[in-house]
Parts: C-alpha cells; structure tokens; sequence
C-alpha cells in the first residue's frame, strides 16, 4: 500500500491529472461507504480492515499504472507480459526440483510448498504467464521463439499441477483472442496456442511415463473422471449461497469467507476452505448485494466511457495491445468464475496492473479509430 500510494503521489507531483466526472465520484464515495460498512460490521474487523487495506493499495496500484502510460509516447504493455512470464518460469523451475524431490522422497521434500491441493493456485500465476507469453509472441514477432518457449512453459505448469480452472481460462483467453483478432492474425494464435499447448500436454505425459513426475497432473485426473472445471465446487456455493442469504446486504466484510468456517469437508483432504472459489459469490459474501451492485455499476461505467464512442469490440479490433488485454481480462474473469484468482494477492496485483494498462491502451487507441 505504501508503495503505490508514494507511486500515484510522485505523479500527482509531475502534473499528472484525471478530470472525474460528477457520477464517478459519487459512484466511487458510494462504493467507498459501503466497503466502510462492511468492514465495520463484520464480525472480525481487524481481519477485513487488512484485507480492505489489500483493496485500496490495488486501486492505487491500477491507477498509478494508468497515469503512466495513458499518454500518446507511454510505453506499452509487452515489457510487463514479458516480466509475468519471465517470472513464472524462474518459480516454475523451483516447483520442478520440488516435485522431482517429493517424487523421490516425499519425507524429505521441502515444507515449503504444500501438496498437493494449495500448489494448484500457481496454476493462478500459470494462467496469467501462458496468456503474456503468447501475447508477446503475437507483439513483437521477434520474440516469436521465445513467446513460445515461455508459454508452453507456463502450460506445463498449469497441466503439471492439475488446474483445470487455469485450463479453462486459457481456452477463453484463445477463444476470445480468435473473436476479437484481424483474420491475418488468427492462424498465428491458433498456431502458437495449439503448439505450446500440445506441447505442455506431451511434456506432461513423457515425464509420467518415464516416473519422473508424476500423481495429480490434468492427465491424471481426466483419467479418473476429474474433467469439469467446476466438478467439487458446487456443494462448496450452495453453503456459500446459504451464508449469504444471512447477511444478504452488507455482507461479511473483505476477507469475511475465511472466518466463517461455514464451508468445507469437501474430501478427505479439505477440511475447510479459505474462499468462494468464485468472484461474484466472493463478492457477495464480502460486500453484499449492496456492495456488490456499487461496485458492478463503478466499473461498467468507467470501462463504457473510457470506451466511447466506438465501444470496446471496435477499439480492440484496432489495436494489438488493447486486442491482448481484453483477452487476457476475458479469461481471468472466467478462470474467476470456478476458482480463487481474485481472492490471493500475487494474481490480484497483476490483474490491477493489467486493469490500467488496458484503460490506459483503451485512451491512447480511441483516439485514432475512424
């Protein structure tokens, strides 16, 4: 928090500047109150107020990233793809050593990384890192190569540790690339997904084979019927539905799931769990209906009117960098829709790093689509 809060002063001090309109700034007071409430009235304030701490430094984050590179000579969005991928391979090696160690010697392997269920939310991370690595192949064609590399790498992670939620976003992230790309640029998506996927999946397989890797893979768990995204989570939203219906309109306040103890005994394994495993229903239990429609309305009419007057299809119809974006967002919000990305804070900072980002491409781009 301190951090972006001394990044958006030291831009407020270069003359950075934003013209809000009035419904803005009462939806924003609006949503700001109704956090307060929240917060107030949950039944662990000093648990929500870090986590609404959590809240206010993304915000700032988001927006600080957007006055950066709003302008016409701002640099663009590849260097950031490229650091979320870079990054994920440098943990992905760790993760490896890990499983070879554990494979090896499970007694000895290092404390460090839980199995098998929690090393899953680096599929939140793989998500994240497969979908940059393929957008900057797409970028900067001379890092086609490397794109590659880095995107089957991120794969390999992601069926590696059996996270068909990331699995499921980045098909919608393809998917929603294809619907939004120029026809000259769709067989060069097609391409690279396919091979980095096929890829991934093949690496996968050989090391199964050869017992190198081995127990918890997407391979593994298609074998044993594990196949839909969402298959084990809906006794999970029908007690989160249930919690909900007691504070309907306030909620619990942020982080307000993980005191709850109301959901959980899902398996031998999981004796409780720490999130809604879904952003709406996360929504709702931390800021209620109240919250939640604020909050809906906040960011429909920021993403409308920044979007104005051509609308978002058009703008990233235009633009490569805003294209990626929007896909990548696309995606994030259905892996969302199954699983935690939004609640951990390494997923949360990227996403409001590419929130701005896209806002930010979204007001360069406008002003040149005819």
């Amino acid at each position: 928090m301190a951090a972006a809060s001394l990044m958006l002063l030291r831009l407020l001090d270069g003359h950075a500047s934003m013209r809000l309109s009035m419904r803005v700034r009462w939806l924003v007071g609006a949503v700001a109150v109704s956090m307060m409430v929240s917060t107030l009235a949950s039944p662990r304030v000093f648990i929500a107020w870090d986590r609404l701490e959590l809240y206010y430094a993304l915000a700032l984050l988001g927006l600080s990233i957007y006055l950066l590179h709003r302008d016409d000579d701002a640099p663009g969005a590849a260097p950031y793809w490229l650091a979320i991928a870079l990054v994920h391979a440098a943990v992905l090696v760790e993760v490896v050593f890990w499983l070879l160690q554990l494979q090896g010697n499970g007694a000895n392997a290092s404390p460090r990384m839980p199995y098998h269920a929690n090393i899953r939310h680096f599929g939140y991370l793989g998500y994240l890192a497969a979908a940059a690595a393929i957008a900057v192949a797409l970028r900067w064609r001379r890092l086609g190569l490397t794109g590659l590399v880095l995107g089957t790498a991120a794969l390999y992670g992601i069926v590696q540790l059996g996270s068909r939620g990331a699995l499921l976003g980045w098909l919608i992230f393809l998917a929603a690339g294809c619907g939004l790309a120029p026809k000259d640029q769709r067989g060069r998506l097609l391409a690279f997904g396919a091979a980095s996927t096929l890829l991934a999946f093949g690496m996968s397989w050989v090391l199964g084979e050869l017992g190198l890797i081995g127990g918890g893979s997407l391979i593994d768990r298609a074998q044993h019927g594990e196949v839909a995204a969402a298959s084990g989570r809906l006794p999970l939203w029908t007690d989160v539905l249930k919690a909900i219906a007691l504070h309907p309109w306030w909620g619990y306040g942020p982080d307000g799931h993980s005191f709850l103890n109301c959901c959980g005994s899902y398996g031998p394994y999981i004796a409780r769990t720490s999130q809604a495993h879904n952003v709406l229903l996360q929504l709702l239990e931390e800021f209620g209906l109240i919250g939640t429609l604020l909050i809906g309305m906040l960011v429909n009419h920021l993403a409308r009117s920044q979007a104005r007057p051509r609308g978002w299809f058009a703008l990233a119809r235009a633009d490569d960098e805003t294209r990626w974006l929007v896909a990548m967002l696309i995606g994030l919000l259905a892996f969302g829709l199954v699983d935690g990305p939004f609640y951990y804070p390494v997923p949360l900072l990227i996403f409001a790093v590419l929130s701005g980002l896209l806002m930010a491409s979204a007001r360069r781009t406008v002003r040149f689509v005819p």
